[in-house]
């Protein structure tokens, strides 16, 4: 896939973009699977993602992942009232928890991670 990659981006000119690849949206056992979603189309999109990261190593395109992340601190009055008695609420990507934890990527030392709420 690096040599497909490389005939459609400029590596200098470009960036690969994970967004919210966790636990709590992916995992079968996640908040959002827990809930109710159905998560299976998020399930069989992430072996192609990681295969596309490791191309994108390759050729040294940077990586940033985003990180969802509520807690107290971050949860508006406008996030509560809209998950109101929805059971993911008060567990829905906290961090330091499994389902805040990526799900099946793990960036490098060398790649960016922006936590986001």
């Amino acid at each position: 896939m690096d040599s497909q990659l490389a005939k459609v981006v400029a590596p200098e000119r470009s960036a690969l973009l994970v967004i919210d690849v966790q636990n709590d949206f992916i995992h079968s056992q996640g908040e959002m699977a827990r809930s109710g979603k159905d998560v299976a189309f998020s399930q069989r999109m992430v072996p192609t993602l990681v295969v596309f990261i490791s191309a994108a190593r390759v050729l040294h395109i940077p990586i940033i992942y985003t990180q969802a992340t509520h807690s107290i601190w971050t949860d508006t009055p406008n996030w509560r009232s809209r998950h109101k008695g929805r059971r993911d609420t008060d567990h829905f990507c906290r961090p330091n928890t499994w389902g805040w934890e990526f799900y099946m990527v793990a960036p490098c030392a060398d790649e960016l991670v922006v936590m986001k709420p």
